[in-house]
C-alpha cells in the first residue's frame, strides 16, 4: 500500500523515565513504511538515562524538546501539538510500538475518505484490546462516541488543522488525559475507522500509589468533558449517550468506589444509568469478593 501524495505526519512522544523501552518505541517510529514523518520527542527530565538512549538514535527527523513545567503526559503532548509542523498528528505512547505500516494505512483511509480522524485497533500481548472494529466512516454522535471502549488518543491519526482551529488541547497535571482531548476531537471531526492499523499497547502494572491518582483523576477530566459538551446544543439523550461512554472509558474500573460515584453523580446530574452501573459493579465486586475467599479455603 503506497500514498501518492506526501503528507507530513507529526508523531509526538512524551518520555519520562522510560530507558527500558524507548528504544524500540522510537525504532518502531523510524522504521514506519510511511517515511514523511517528524518525530517529536517531549522529554522530561528523568534520573535515568533516557535521555541518553535517544541522543543515540540518529535519524534527521527525530527534534527532541525539554519539558520543563511538570505538567504530565498531557502537558508533553501540548508541547508537541504546538510545534508540530505535520498536516496530520500521531500520538505515541515510550512504553508502546507500532505496526510498520501503522500511519501509512491511517493517512490512506484519512485521505480516501476525507475524513478528520482516523483510527487503527490496539493489541495487548497479542490479543486486541477491545472488540475488532470494522471499517467505516462516522459523523454522527451516536456513531462516534459509540464506537468508543477506551479514551486512547494513541492508536489514531488526527487532521492538525482541525485540532488547531478550535483549540483542542490535553488535560494537563492529571491522569486519564486522552479523554477530554479526544472526546472534543470527536464532537467536531469526521472519523474513520481502519481495521489492521495495529498499535501495541504495553500497559505497566498498577500499583497503589498509580491507582489512588487514577481514582482521584476521574473528577476533573469528567468535570472537563462535561464543561465542553454543555454548550454544544445536544440533546438530553445524547448527553446521556456521552456520559456512559465517559464511564467505560476511564471510570468504570472504580465505579463501585462511593467517592468516585457520588461525584460522578453530581457532575453528571444524578442520572439513572450511574446508579444502576454503581450497584452492577457491587455486586460483582462482592461475588469476586466471595469467589476468592473460597479459593483461598479451598487451598488450606
Amino acid at each position: 500500500m503506497k500514498t501518492t501524495q506526501k503528507h507530513l505526519i507529526s508523531v509526538i512522544i512524551p518520555v519520562y523515565n522510560s530507558a527500558d523501552t524507548i528504544r524500540s518505541c522510537v525504532e518502531s517510529v523510524i522504521a514506519q513504511t510511511y517515511k514523511d514523518l517528524e518525530i517529536i520527542i517531549v522529554y522530561k527530565p528523568s534520573t535515568d538515562n533516557s535521555l541518553k538512549i535517544l541522543r543515540s538514535i540518529h535519524d534527521k527527523r527525530i527534534h527532541i524538546v525539554e519539558q520543563t513545567e511538570p505538567t504530565g503526559p498531557g502537558g508533553a503532548r501540548n508541547i508537541g501539538i504546538d510545534i508540530a509542523r505535520g498536516e496530520w498528528l500521531g500520538f505515541c505512547e515510550a512504553d508502546d510500538t507500532i505496526h510498520p505500516d501503522f500511519y501509512e494505512k491511517l493517512l490512506n483511509t484519512a485521505i480516501s475518505t476525507n475524513s478528520d480522524i482516523a483510527m487503527g485497533q490496539i493489541y495487548v500481548k497479542g490479543k486486541p484490546f477491545s472488540s475488532l472494529i470494522k471499517p467505516g466512516v462516522y459523523s454522527t454522535i451516536r456513531e462516534k462516541y459509540g464506537l468508543l471502549h477506551h479514551g486512547a488518543s494513541f492508536d489514531k491519526l488526527f487532521r492538525a488543522d482541525m485540532i488547531k482551529k478550535h483549540n483542542i488541547r490535553f488535560i494537563e497535571y492529571v491522569r486519564w488525559e486522552d479523554n477530554p482531548f479526544l472526546f472534543s476531537a470527536l464532537y467536531y471531526g469526521k472519523l474513520a475507522t481502519v481495521p489492521g492499523a495495529t498499535y501495541y499497547y504495553n500497559p505497566s502494572e498498577w500499583t497503589e500509589k498509580y491507582c489512588n491518582k487514577l481514582k482521584a483523576d476521574i473528577t476533573p477530566v469528567a468535570t472537563s468533558i462535561m464543561n465542553f459538551i454543555s454548550d454544544k446544543n445536544l440533546s438530553g439523550s445524547e448527553i446521556r449517550f456521552i456520559q456512559k461512554r465517559m464511564v467505560d472509558c476511564f471510570a468504570v474500573s472504580f465505579i463501585s468506589d462511593s467517592s468516585v460515584y457520588n461525584n460522578l453523580m453530581r457532575i453528571f446530574g444524578n442520572p439513572m444509568f450511574l446508579r444502576m452501573r454503581y450497584y452492577k459493579q457491587k455486586l460483582r465486586s462482592f461475588r469476586k469478593k466471595i469467589f476468592n475467599k473460597n479459593k483461598q479455603k479451598e487451598k488450606q
